[in-house]
């Protein structure tokens, strides 16, 4: 019985055939690792984003005062007297505002009332946290009827730019005359029951 082998022109087809292969293995392998990158910077972007709306939204909805003023930058600088606090106090004054030297949006939480820039004095009540990097415009709207405001946000790195539309009665005009109206409904009422007896 006699045993064939392989020729050499088997082995050396058989070689590039693998070779062909792994090569076609090896790009594709590339290529996921680089989508599968860009898919977790875009994600680590995406949370970041939630995060600060999150927050704001929250600051917002909890605020008992508002106040939209603009920085020498022509930013929007808003102010807030909320009971939304991330430092576990009852009751906070929070600014969000953009510093142009470094393009951060932070926010300046206090337990008091503080101005900008915050003197040296001052500086150990206010605690400041950057919610993103890279922001070159930062704008917050009114609404004409004050029941709302537009938020604008403007990357610099990129062109992108997100603007979400908060639609709620914040402003101080309304929440005074809202519990104004509510004061005198309850000594109507109040009133009302007295002279029914």
């Amino acid at each position: 019985m006699t045993r064939r082998g392989f020729t050499l022109i088997e082995v050396i087809l058989s070689i590039v055939i693998i070779g062909i292969i792994v090569s076609f293995l090896y790009g594709t392998l590339g290529g996921l690792k680089r989508s599968n990158s860009l898919l977790i910077e875009r994600d680590i972007k995406l949370n970041k984003n939630e995060i600060f709306l999150n927050l704001f939204r929250r600051d917002l909805l909890e605020a008992k005062k508002v106040s939209i003023n603009k920085s020498s930058s022509q930013n929007s600088i808003l102010s807030l007297e909320t009971k939304n606090s991330i430092y576990n106090s009852h009751y906070a004054f929070v600014k969000w505002l953009l510093n142009p030297d470094t393009n951060q949006l932070i926010r300046a939480e206090s337990t008091r009332e503080f101005t900008l820039p915050i003197t040296m004095e001052k500086v150990h009540l206010v605690r400041l946290d950057i919610f993103k990097e890279g922001v070159e415009e930062f704008l917050i709207y009114q609404s004409n009827d004050k029941k709302g405001i537009l938020l604008s946000v403007k990357d610099m790195n990129t062109s992108e730019m997100f603007a979400i539309e908060f639609g709620l009665a914040l402003f101080e005009e309304d929440k005074s005359n809202q519990s104004n109206n509510s004061t005198k409904q309850s000594k109507e009422n109040k009133d009302s029951n007295k002279t029914a007896k």
